[in-house]
């Protein structure tokens, strides 16, 4: 009798040995436990994201547990190249598209390409490779209103002063600073160039903003409004 119980509960431990262990659900997170036999630290490869990014497995703090098995916390770091969109506030290149076509796409450049049009230089604008200082708003608003008014019924003088904002060919900023004048497409009337500390400057106009690309030539933005020295209000 005692040989027969013995060789039942032998039997039944080898039941309960052979079983296999209940299979519990895993919920995937930012981190995941996993039971395995790695060690600390270890690299366990890379991977693939479902959006295309790189998934470098490490596991770490290892602890080992009565069944000398060691249970790890797996981290998943993501490594995935995002497009980032360089907008500025004031202006923006597209090298895709003309001069006035840049110009006339932001807002702060609306004074300039109304008097552009009202002088009839879109055209002009558009076809050759020009530098262009361009004055803001703001700038337009420095004017007299009367020297302004005057401009606007004066179509020649119009042009006149904007054209003395024009340089032929395309000069990006580091050919500008290294220049001392530039002459203008205003009957040969010349910029003066200067560098003031970090200021670069065209004649008492601040350029605020550098290399504004479009797909014939380059805009730099100016402060103030340029007049030429020899025109006659």
């Amino acid at each position: 009798m005692k040989n027969a119980l013995t060789l039942s509960l032998l039997c039944a431990a080898l039941l309960m040995a052979c079983s296999p262990e209940k299979e519990t659900d895993t919920t995937v997170a930012t981190n995941i436990e996993t039971t395995t036999t790695t060690t600390d630290n270890q690299d366990m490869g890379h991977g693939t994201t479902v959006d295309g990014g790189s998934v470098t497995l490490k596991s770490e703090h290892g602890m080992a547990d009565q069944n000398g098995s060691v249970k790890t916390t797996t981290q998943h770091s993501l490594d995935q190249k995002r497009n980032s969109t360089a907008t500025d506030s004031k202006m923006t290149d597209d090298q895709t598209q003309t001069i006035t076509v840049v110009t006339s796409s932001n807002p702060e450049f609306s004074t300039l390409n109304q008097l552009i049009m009202d002088a009839g230089l879109t055209e002009t604008l558009d076809n050759g490779e020009y530098t262009v200082f361009a004055p803001t708003n703001e700038a337009f608003a420095q004017v007299p209103a009367a020297t302004l008014n005057a401009l606007k019924k004066d179509k020649a003088k119009l042009r006149q002063v904007l054209m003395y904002h024009v340089v032929a060919k395309k000069v990006p900023a580091s050919q500008v600073m290294k220049m001392t004048e530039a002459l203008s497409l205003e009957a040969g009337q010349k910029l003066m160039i200067a560098t003031q500390g970090n200021q670069l400057m065209i004649g008492n106009a601040k350029v605020l903003k550098t290399d504004v690309m479009a797909s014939n030539g380059v805009v730099h933005v100016i402060d103030h409004v340029l007049i030429p020295k020899n025109l006659k209000m």
